[in-house]
């Protein structure tokens, strides 16, 4: 999908002029800068969703929903997850795009059970759960484990960090810390090479 058409699915320019409206002007930066809709059509293409179809999509974390909005316009079912006040704030935006979200507590002070699937593709783009102090390698082990239990044969997992492959410590010893957890979550795993932010990509056999 070029990167014009997928403004117009994605519905920027409303959604530039609903954030002015509601007075939530932190969030137009996602909407100005083109780098963070260039990343969702980048892991669009690698998880390979223009080729299949009606695939069912889980998205833990959904930001402003224009993953799901991509989804939506390749016919595939999507279902938005958020967390918290901060997250409850974008409903505007995911009312707007017409999708289909749910709240859900994530933390390990709440379970980790995620929507029940069987789901075709659960995907956790820049979350900040990886972020979180709270958050051990047992943790991650968990959650992955739960993804997969979750997922149809051949379905997908992907992960894409907050963290710089090349730690910046623009959050000092916390970004270090979550970094050597994850690292030690999937010991056997690599980050894929193509980002500069710490993705992983799995298939369920």
């Amino acid at each position: 999908m070029e990167l014009d058409l997928a403004k117009t699915v994605c519905r920027i320019d409303q959604q530039k002029k609903l954030a002015e409206t509601l007075g939530m002007t932190e969030w137009i930066k996602y909407l100005d800068e083109d780098q963070f809709l260039i990343e969702k059509l980048e892991l669009f293409d690698l998880l390979n969703l223009k080729e299949k179809t009606n695939q069912k999509i889980l998205d833990i974390g959904a930001g402003l929903g224009h993953f799901g909005s991509i989804s939506k316009y390749h016919n595939h079912e999507y279902l938005g997850t958020y967390f918290g006040r901060t997250s409850k704030s974008l409903e505007p935006f995911h009312r707007d795009a017409g999708l289909n979200m749910t709240e859900f507590g994530l933390f390990p002070n709440y379970d980790k059970n995620i929507p029940k699937g069987p789901w075709d593709c659960i995907i956790m783009i820049r979350t900040t759960f990886e972020l979180n102090e709270e958050w051990s390698s047992d943790d991650w082990k968990e959650l992955y484990q739960c993804c997969m239990d979750n997922l149809n044969p051949n379905g997908q997992l992907l992960i894409k960090s907050n963290l710089a492959v090349e730690l910046k410590r623009k959050y000092g010893r916390l970004e270090t810390q979550c970094w050597n957890r994850m690292m030690s979550a999937f010991p056997n795993k690599s980050p894929l090479p193509q980002w500069s932010w710490a993705t992983w990509h799995w298939i369920k056999e």
